[in-house]
């Protein structure tokens, strides 16, 4: 209902906590204090069970709603919990009227090994054409 410790409806994702070397980072290269930011895309990065670099992001479609989404992060290494959605009702609430319907479109990249900006950025650009 609009407060941004509700607003996490929607498309998500929650990693493992036995990964490690767990880090986040938007599609302006920023890895700090992400939790409430607008980005088109977010990506873990993170080491799996074996030690080897693996990677999961989540690409925010141009038609959604109040594109780019906020997003709401956890990404507590004490824990650790790990947990990232694009949330388009992150500072406000969204009433939908009887038979209204509300259309979303992501894409979720799911990687063995590292991406880069410029990896990221050319997915999207594509993901954003269709």
């Amino acid at each position: 209902d609009g407060k941004s410790y509700g607003g996490y409806a929607g498309f998500s994702a929650r990693l493992s906590n036995h990964l490690w070397n767990v880090k986040a980072e938007n599609d302006s290269g920023e890895t700090e204090q992400l939790h409430g930011k607008a980005s088109r895309w977010m990506t873990y990065e993170m080491k799996d069970l074996k030690g080897k670099p693996v990677s999961m992001t989540i690409f925010d479609h141009p038609y959604n709603l109040n594109h780019p989404n906020k997003w709401f992060i956890s990404n507590d290494h004490e824990t650790p919990f790990y947990y990232f959605s694009p949330a388009l009702i992150f500072d406000s609430k969204l009433v939908l009227k009887k038979g209204e319907k509300l259309h979303l479109k992501y894409r979720l990249l799911v990687n063995s090994g590292t991406l880069n900006q410029a990896i990221l950025n050319s997915n999207w650009n594509q993901f954003k054409t269709k």
